[in-house]
């Protein structure tokens, strides 16, 4: 929701593969789904396999848990 306001999200994983799948992911819908936003504008997510650096300046740290 942050990156349909143009924010910036930064993807961490260990696997820079999954965190790329994600990103793309991210990049194939954003425009779209910001549309459906009131003020919304596309951001952008950007992937690391560093979690300091996925971190620094952060003020929100959202830690995804699959179910199953």
């Amino acid at each position: 929701m942050f990156a349909t306001r143009g924010g910036e999200v930064r993807i961490y994983d260990t696997s820079l593969a999954v965190g790329k799948e994600a990103a793309t992911y991210v990049e194939q819908n954003i425009d779209r789904v910001a549309a459906t936003v009131e003020g919304g504008r596309p951001g952008r997510a950007t992937v690391t396999d560093n979690l300091p650096h996925a971190l620094s300046g952060a003020w929100l740290a959202v830690e995804p848990v699959p179910s199953g």
